[in-house]
């Protein structure tokens, strides 16, 4: 009896590994649309001894372990990848605005303004009484102020969307990075206590995934389960064990009320030269280096254009012989976008100094006209030519970040598959091990049925 007992527990084991192997599979089976899921993988192992001449053999079998399919380099690949592909995308969307927006391809622009300017003072130097043509010149110099203005005023209007970006995107991380410390917690008090935490892991793995998306990060599995998350550049600790380091963000008054990011507990150190990936340091960039640069070549052109206007003009003289005044007045901080008509001039248009002497030459007026071919100093190029290539390079950097979004995605797209490979699961490879342990918890169960009929046998025999 002792050794059909023995057959008897064999079957249970088997019955009950099989069983839980069964469990683990329809588990697969249920989520296989999971975002994020890990498959699992039920691992057999023999359990007792072999030993005929002894008597006393008792073999079985047993669930070991319930494995989660993972690979750790490959999830911090795809985290890192993620910051990178998050950022570039921030900053296609923002460039693809800022074409828009300075457009010169449609007519209207820039462009087209200061040659309606230049070509005002060209009919104006042939007929330097005319009251018309006179009008004309305030009339396109005007506009030409109007389109420097709206066009700073466009790019400054982006930049205080990326600040709000900031804002909000920072809001997202503090949530994200309290979740991580959440999860910390339980997968340390479940894994302490014997059990396992495969779904709290998966969960985890998600909100790691998103928080890439937002910032560039470093992290690392500790012996305990908890994962440590710290910054790149600096190695400002995010989360430690079961706490979170919030950050927030302040007002810069040095940087046109721009906001900062900073740590809650420590705000007077600025991080936002520490932050190079994900939308945060696509935002950051973008308004605090790529727009000003637009800003400045705007600038640039502006300021070229009204520098030699004004020469011109201030040495010639008006229609009553009085020598003249500024054309542009502005703010040599921010040219294009206090650019203007100097309104003495455009409200009486006898002060447009046309001419070279006080006999009405129209001399001045050809010599503004011969800004469009004139090779500026300061540009170094004509000043419509280095507003082209402004334009220009605006195109390049579109297609540039569109482009590396189409890298990076693919890339990323790659990584995906091969975690899915690994980790994913697929329905056909699981309804087969289903087939298989469904067959091995039948023969169990066989098995323990021909033990009974052994007893049965035994029984009657001693009756």
């Amino acid at each position: 009896m002792a050794d059909i007992g023995k057959v008897l527990y064999t079957a249970q084991q088997a019955l009950l590994s099989n069983l839980t192997a069964i469990n683990v599979t329809g588990s697969n089976i249920a989520n296989v649309n999971t975002p994020g899921y890990s498959r699992l993988r039920p691992l057999f192992e023999a359990v007792g001894s072999n030993d005929p001449q002894s008597g006393r053999e008792q073999i079985g079998v047993r669930i070991s372990n319930v494995e989660r399919i993972f690979d750790k380099f490959l999830e911090s690949q795809m985290i890192s990848q993620q910051s990178s592909l998050s950022k570039f995308t921030a900053q296609e969307d923002i460039l693809s605005r800022i074409e828009a927006i300075l457009n010169e391809n449609a007519g209207g622009g820039i462009n087209d303004a200061i040659a309606d300017f230049l070509n005002a003072w060209g009919n104006l130097s042939v007929d330097p009484l005319s009251k018309s043509k006179r009008d004309m010149v305030i009339s396109t110099g005007e506009n030409l102020s109007r389109l420097f203005n709206l066009r700073v005023q466009s790019l400054v209007d982006i930049q205080l969307n990326a600040d709000d970006g900031i804002a909000d995107e920072i809001s997202r991380l503090n949530g994200y990075l309290q979740d991580v410390a959440r999860y910390n917690e339980l997968i340390v008090s479940a894994e302490n206590a014997g059990s396992t935490a495969h779904a709290v892991r998966d969960q985890r793995g998600l909100v790691l995934n998103e928080i890439s998306k937002i910032i560039d990060i470093n992290y690392v599995e500790k012996s305990d389960g908890s994962i440590y998350i710290y910054m790149p550049d600096g190695g400002k600790t995010l989360v430690e064990g079961f706490n979170s380091w919030q950050l927030q963000v302040q007002v810069n008054t040095a940087n046109h009320n721009f906001y900062d990011v900073v740590f809650e507990n420590n705000p007077t150190q600025v991080l936002n030269d520490r932050i190079k990936g994900g939308s945060l340091g696509g935002y950051l960039e973008m308004r605090d280096n790529i727009i000003p640069s637009y800003i400045g070549m705007l600038d640039a052109t502006a300021l070229a254009l009204m520098d030699r206007v004004n020469t011109l003009h201030a040495s010639g003289y008006d229609q009553d012989g009085i020598q003249g005044e500024m054309f542009f007045i502005y703010d040599a901080a921010n040219a294009a976008a206090t650019m203007s008509v100097n309104i003495a001039v455009s409200t009486d248009t006898r002060k447009i100094a046309a001419s070279e002497s006080s006999h009405a030459d129209g001399n001045k007026a050809t010599a503004i006209t011969t800004l469009k071919t004139e090779i500026n100093i300061v540009l170094g190029t004509t000043i419509d030519g280095y507003f082209n290539s402004f334009i220009a390079k605006i195109g390049r950097d579109a297609v540039d970040a569109k482009q590396a979004v189409i890298r990076e995605t693919t890339i990323y797209n790659q990584q995906v598959e091969q975690r899915e490979q690994l980790s994913g699961v697929s329905l056909d490879e699981e309804m087969m091990n289903l087939i298989k342990y469904q067959m091995a918890y039948g023969a169990a169960g066989r098995m323990t049925a021909t033990v009974n009929e052994l007893i049965d046998t035994l029984l009657n025999l001693v009756r």
